[in-house]
């Protein structure tokens, strides 16, 4: 049986070969995805396009996290704890440096995706829109794109990887300054509602579960969005193609890609900063 799964193994690795598809093989197995056959169909069903497969890959282990987390969440309280001591280690913008996200250029490309054979759906931002009062984040969508994070979340550390996610959207508000923010996942229990003071405006920040009231985020976020008075200043960030669609039949809003959301945070708040919060060791 297992001379077997070798041969198979073995076989599938010279069709990777054959196509081209070795390196982003790779970087599938270093994110954890191990098994060669499932990345070779996924590599072929979607024409080698990195960020799709990441995608899908990401949702089936969503789907079999949301099985963990009902066990766990019988063990738990019933219902999710709203409170300031939710252990994510906020930092208070007086401690993160001035800057002024609309001057940044962030260009960089998101590690490990190949961006240049993908038809766009939704346009990438150099800069960060100012008209914006209302940032909407996808958390499940962007559980598997900084490294660090997604290591986090294959490795069945799923607060952790919230946790360290909610980190880099506060500091990033708290840099910012002028804008609420909402991040939602699926089903979570570490909920927490914090205040940024902006001047004499305070600006919320928010991390929520979409269940028990939605069956997902992507339900949650498009009856959120539907409610909004003024679309135009809302910014949603997903890479979820089904969930940006529902959101353009809404009307005019922001749709940012996560990779795009991670690019700018990191030249916003800087290397360092970014790196610490996120504990980056690769």
């Amino acid at each position: 049986m297992e001379g077997d799964r070798r041969d198979t193994n073995s076989h599938t690795l010279d069709e990777i070969i054959r196509l081209g598809y070795q390196q982003k093989n790779q970087k599938l197995i270093d994110a954890g995805f191990n098994n060669l056959k499932l990345n070779l169909s996924l590599l072929q069903k979607t024409k080698g396009n990195l960020e799709q497969v990441f995608q899908i890959l990401s949702e089936r282990h969503s789907k079999r996290a949301q099985d963990d987390e009902d066990v766990e969440s019988e063990e738990e309280s019933d219902s999710p704890t709203h409170t300031q001591n939710f252990p994510l280690n906020l930092q208070q913008p007086t401690q993160l440096p001035d800057y002024n996200v609309s001057d940044i250029k962030a260009k960089q490309k998101l590690e490990g995706y190949k961006r240049s054979q993908r038809t766009e759906t939704v346009s990438n931002y150099d800069v960060w829109p100012d008209e914006v009062r209302k940032v909407f984040l996808d958390g499940n969508n962007m559980l598997f794109v900084d490294k660090s994070i997604r290591k986090l979340r294959l490795s069945q550390r799923q607060k952790e990887a919230e946790r360290t996610l909610a980190n880099l959207a506060y500091a990033f508000a708290g840099g910012k300054m002028n804008f609420h923010t909402v991040l939602v996942f699926d089903n979570t229990q570490q909920c927490v509602k914090d205040w940024i003071q902006a001047g004499d405006k305070p600006l919320e920040f928010m991390v929520c579960s979409a269940n028990p009231h939605y069956k997902t985020s992507d339900d949650a976020l498009v009856d959120w969005l539907a409610r909004e008075q003024n679309l135009k200043e809302c910014l949603v960030v997903t890479s979820d193609r089904e969930l940006q669609q529902r959101l353009k039949n809404l009307g005019p809003l922001h749709i940012m890609k996560t990779g795009n959301w991670f690019s700018i945070v990191r030249a916003a708040i800087g290397p360092e900063i970014y790196d610490r919060l996120v504990d980056y060791k690769i």
